[in-house]
C-alpha cells in the first residue's frame, strides 16, 4: 500500500523542484508583504503620537506650562523629534519616524502635525 502511494508521488522527472521553487517564491512575496504591512502600522503610530505631542503641546501652552516638556514626554523614543514650536495655545510639531528592516534604518519620514487649544492663560479657566 505504501510503495503504491510512493509511486504515485513519485514525478517522472520533468517537473522535480518545481513545488518547491513555487513555495520559495510565494513565501519571500507574503514575508514582504507582511513587512510593509508591519511598516504601515509604525508609520501610522508614529503619526498618531505626533498628532497626540501637537495637542498636549497646545494645551500646555494654553495653560502657561513648558510646551516642549509636554510634547517631548507624550513621543516614543523611536519618534525623533525634529522641530516644535509653541505660542497662545498653538503648538506645531515635526516628527521623523524611521523605516527599518531589522536594525538598520532604511528611510524615515516626517510628519508635521498642529494643534489649537484655547488660551487659557490669559482667560482664565473657571467659568462664571
Amino acid at each position: 500500500m505504501i510503495r503504491r502511494l510512493v509511486q504515485r508521488l513519485r514525478c517522472d522527472g520533468r517537473d522535480s523542484g518545481q513545488a518547491v521553487i513555487e513555495l520559495i517564491a510565494y513565501t519571500m512575496a507574503v514575508a514582504l508583504v507582511a513587512v510593509a504591512c508591519v511598516q504601515g502600522i509604525y508609520v501610522v503610530q508614529g503619526v498618531s503620537a505626533a498628532q497626540q505631542a501637537a495637542r498636549d503641546g497646545a494645551r500646555a501652552s494654553s495653560k502657561g506650562g513648558s510646551c516642549d516638556s509636554a510634547i517631548r514626554a507624550q513621543l516614543p523614543s523611536w519618534a525623533r523629534l525634529q522641530s516644535s514650536s509653541c505660542s497662545g495655545g498653538q503648538a506645531s510639531v515635526t516628527v521623523q519616524i524611521p523605516i527599518m528592516l531589522g536594525e538598520r534604518t532604511l528611510s524615515t519620514v516626517s510628519v508635521t502635525r498642529e494643534a489649537v487649544m484655547p488660551d487659557l492663560s490669559t482667560t482664565g479657566s473657571g467659568a462664571g
